[in-house]
């Protein structure tokens, strides 16, 4: 019998058909395991907790806490008010041995002291905890854009997160928070802002981990200006909590037209009747760039949350930093260009050197140069008593009205091309030209120039020079010319 001729062929294709199902069976298994390993994340992942701390360690806590409060009171009143405030929360640890936890949060001071080990785990981080393991499982699996994923995914929920607990803190203003007290009527706004709501911002920030902007929020608070915001932005508040919706828009609209919003804009308010409201963005030429329409109620709030302190110090944080970068790049840009110039002076003066030699080599002018040079010196000789504009009325060809000019020259207008002419070889007369000082520009107001540029937000780093044809000189702060200003 004879050897089937396709017997090869079915061999190979009986491999491959095992090849593939064994693949599938084993892609099936991997992600049956994964799968099995995902469910045991939500069920088992957490973080782990210690023992809680002692009653007594909580005891401590709360007369350290009273202690340094006392340590920054100027006066036996404010001793005596502290000493008050406490007196309650020291009685009932002594009674109930609370945890330290227990004492941050009756006191109201945050995390200043309170003890990681005895505080249940947030949602945040026990969700960020179980990304991670999440992640750990796609790596394992070769699935990296699936663990990219599941990360990403956690950060904006944790910023989300973070967020929400800055305006939770800060209470901002919303009917139900009125409704249940949380806009104190009876205290100084400012007072009010300063002493119970930015410390608990400030604390929310370092258990977020977000060192660099919990600083910028002290810092900006310690300074005046911080002051002053915070107390436009209050009022504000106090505003809406009683219903005057207007009233804290306009204490808004101040507040974010002010100085010490550097963003180049500024918003006006159009009221379209009834309840509607137009916010119209503007730039420093006055043109409209972005609007946002809505209930006056409604927009009242959104300002409210959008013009926080936290909020404002971390966009002016974000502004700073982009204009030290634009400043960095255009200081460097500055520094490569007086390279180039530095390297095209080099450049020229070997090339006159240069000329000098070979002139010298040669032992002189040739005759041809000296008679060009001669017929220079005659044009400049023959214009020399002439004004700029009786040069220009006979040198052009045609009038401003487009008509031949009765008055044209060809002569003079040979001469004049002549004189601007270098001879060959030394020409002070043509290289003292570029030395000329210069006029300022035709119809320019210096004291409407500095008005204007003082009142630039854009300019605030800058300074103004000297006026040249071109305007105004813009100097950066090592004094070197950046533009013109007009």
């Amino acid at each position: 019998m004879g050897r089937k001729r396709n017997g090869i062929q079915d061999f190979l294709d009986g491999f491959n058909g095992t090849y593939t199902t064994s693949r599938k069976i084993s892609a099936d298994i991997e992600d049956a395991r994964i799968k099995g390993d995902l469910a045991n994340v939500s069920s088992q992942v957490a973080p782990t907790e210690t023992q809680a701390a002692s009653g007594e360690d909580a005891l401590k806590a709360a007369q350290q806490a009273m202690d340094q409060r006392l340590a920054g009171a100027t006066d036996d009143v404010q001793r005596t008010q502290i000493q008050a405030d406490f007196k309650p929360t020291i009685e009932a640890l002594t009674a109930r041995r609370q945890s330290p936890a227990s004492v941050v949060n009756s006191m109201g001071v945050g995390s200043s002291f309170q003890q990681r080990e005895n505080q249940p785990f947030s949602k945040q981080e026990v969700d960020s905890a179980k990304a991670s393991e999440v992640a750990q499982i796609y790596e394992r699996a070769g699935r990296p854009d699936d663990a990219l994923r599941t990360l990403s995914n956690a950060s904006k929920r944790r910023d989300l997160a973070d967020q929400d607990e800055i305006r939770a803190i800060t209470n901002a203003p919303t009917p139900a928070s009125v409704a249940a007290g949380g806009a104190n009527q009876l205290r100084d706004p400012l007072d009010f802002y300063l002493k119970d709501i930015a410390p608990k911002e400030v604390q929310a920030l370092l258990r977020q981990g977000k060192v660099a902007e919990a600083k910028q929020l002290t810092d900006f608070l310690d300074s005046n200006e911080g002051v002053s915001y915070a107390k436009e932005y209050m009022a504000g508040v106090r505003r809406f909590s009683v219903g005057d919706h207007q009233g804290a828009l306009k204490n808004f609209e101040n507040l974010y037209n002010r100085d010490g919003f550097p963003d180049g804009y500024k918003v006006n308010l159009k009221y379209l009747g009834g309840d509607q409201l137009q916010i119209d963005q503007v730039d420093a030429s006055g043109k409209v760039v972005g609007s946002k329409t809505g209930k006056v109620s409604d927009l009242a709030e959104q300002s409210a949350l959008a013009l926080n302190p936290v909020q404002a110090v971390k966009f002016i944080a974000e502004q700073k930093a982009k204009r030290d970068s634009e400043a960095a790049t255009l200081d460097r840009s500055i520094q490569l260009e007086g390279l180039r110039s530095e390297r095209d002076q080099t450049r020229e003066d070997r090339r006159d050197a240069r000329l000098t030699r070979q002139l010298d080599a040669r032992g002189g002018l040739t005759a041809t140069q000296q008679r060009s040079n001669f017929e220079i010196d005659a044009a400049r000789d023959a214009v020399s008593g002439m004004t700029q504009q009786d040069i220009m009325r006979r040198t052009a060809k045609a009038t401003n009205t487009g008509r031949e000019n009765p008055d044209y020259d060809p002569g003079l207008a040979r001469q004049v091309a002549l004189a601007g002419r270098r001879k060959v070889g030394d020409d002070e007369v043509f290289d003292r030209r570029g030395d000329k000082p210069t006029e300022p520009a035709a119809g320019l107001d210096r004291a409407d120039v500095a008005n204007r540029f003082r009142s630039d937000k854009s300019m605030l780093n800058f300074k103004l020079g000297k006026d040249t044809p071109k305007g105004v000189e813009v100097l950066d702060k090592n004094g070197r010319v950046t533009g013109h200003y007009r």
